[in-house]
């Protein structure tokens, strides 16, 4: 898998030119700085002792302000300011960095609102420019993209605790270094990354019905509600998974960021293998299957009542890997719908699809677990994976939807 994953990678790196690979390197290397600062909150907010639905509610709350914003900034990004919102991305997002060192909730929501702004200017910005680069391996491109953010929220925890875990100081502070630097690599590649406008006059006077109307067309709602469910499911794991571990094993390096590690790590080792498959096979397709067998491994996790570190991590791993490859492979699907409104379609998918699915997720998982008195962390999350039941079901709708649309254009062409 890694053999292959490298391979991969170096393969799509020598057959893009320069300005492309600079492009993708700069947001791949942000996407990872973002993502390590949202995966610091679950951990946070366990060591900090917050009321688990008060910690919910704050974060959903934090959530719907701040990715509710990701239209607004991927109409900016289709109108030329990729840039500046690529190196504004990650500076925001470092705010999280600082968490230790201050206390409240008011302290703890602003720094959450400035990651979730942060979040929402990168994430839709990026997504666009690299499902651009070469839109024959759109696929492969977005999972490069994808994994690198998911490597960081892997690794966000176990950073977290390697900054504070037996320290008399928090040292926190040193994760916000490499996003400043991002900015400032941004700032002197500009000239050299020139980018096009691409945004249609619709969306430039009116973002938000532009974003609305996309509803209409019925692919792109498919695409839209799967990944809502599908990130529903991941955004509940995600928040109670150190809840969940604690649970079942009293194993140090898993608490402290080990099984976030693992199970998020399974999304980026899956993300792309599985993109390189759709890139030749139907990635409707590719997206059935993985939610089917994403089902059936969180119930087998889920429903055991002991687990060792190593079956934990096996499944945890599978789990991450079979849910995290749905969003790009979504994002690259529904950019070819309409592909010079890249940036709008990528805040369709993604900030349109988080302000619900986080918000919901986080929210409702937390206060799940506080209504139950034993194992509430998993009895919460086996109710929320209903969802990837849910988002299987919509990708088999998708995939009859693609075939009789495949068969009325043949119609259209014979006739």
């Amino acid at each position: 898998m890694i053999k292959f994953i490298s391979k991969t990678l170096i393969n799509e790196f020598m057959n893009l030119s320069s300005r492309s690979s600079t492009l993708l390197i700069l947001a791949c290397v942000g996407h990872f700085l973002v993502d390590t600062m949202i995966g610091i909150w679950p951990l946070f907010k366990l060591e900090a002792g917050i009321e688990i639905a008060l910690a919910a509610l704050l974060t959903g709350v934090c959530v719907v302000i701040g990715e509710g914003l990701q239209a607004y900034f991927g109409s900016l990004a289709d109108r030329g300011y990729v840039l500046a919102l690529l190196a504004l991305g990650p500076v925001l997002a470092a705010v999280s960095a600082f968490l230790p060192y201050g206390n409240g909730l008011y302290f703890y929501a602003f720094c959450l609102i400035c990651t979730y702004i942060g979040s929402s200017a990168f994430h839709p910005t990026a997504a666009g420019v690299v499902a651009s680069l070469d839109p024959k391996r759109a696929n492969v491109l977005v999972a490069i993209f994808h994994s690198s953010g998911l490597v960081g929220l892997a690794l966000s925890q176990t950073l977290y605790s390697l900054t504070t875990y037996e320290r008399a100081y928090p040292s926190t502070w040193l994760l916000a270094v490499p996003a400043l630097l991002v900015a400032i690599a941004l700032f002197i590649a500009k000239n050299k990354v020139p980018l096009e406008k691409t945004i249609s006059k619709k969306s430039e006077t009116h973002f938000l019905k532009t974003m609305l109307g996309y509803f209409k067309i019925q692919p792109l709602r498919l695409l839209y509600f799967i990944l809502l469910f599908n990130q529903i499911v991941i955004w509940s794991i995600m928040f109670l998974i150190p809840d969940f571990i604690v649970s079942r094993t009293d194993e140090a390096w898993m608490i402290l960021g080990g099984g976030n590690l693992v199970y998020v790590l399974g999304a980026a080792c899956a993300a792309v293998p599985l993109g390189f498959l759709a890139d030749r096979l139907q990635p409707d397709k590719v997206i059935f299957s993985v939610m089917v067998l994403a089902a059936g491994v969180l119930y087998a996790l889920l429903l055991s009542p002991e687990l060792s570190p190593l079956y934990m991590s096996i499944l945890l791993f599978i789990a991450g890997g079979c849910l995290g490859a749905v969003q790009p492979l979504s994002i690259a699907l529904g950019i070819k719908f309409i592909p010079t409104e890249r940036g709008m379609i990528s805040a369709f998918l993604m900030g349109f699809v988080w302000i619900f699915s986080e918000g919901v997720g986080i929210s409702l998982s937390g206060v799940l677990a506080s209504l139950f008195s034993e194992d509430a962390p998993a009895k919460s999350l086996l109710i929320m994976s209903i969802g990837t039941i849910i988002s299987a079901a919509l990708a088999y709708r998708l995939i009859r939807l693609q075939k009789s649309l495949a068969v009325a254009a043949v119609r259209n062409l014979s006739s």
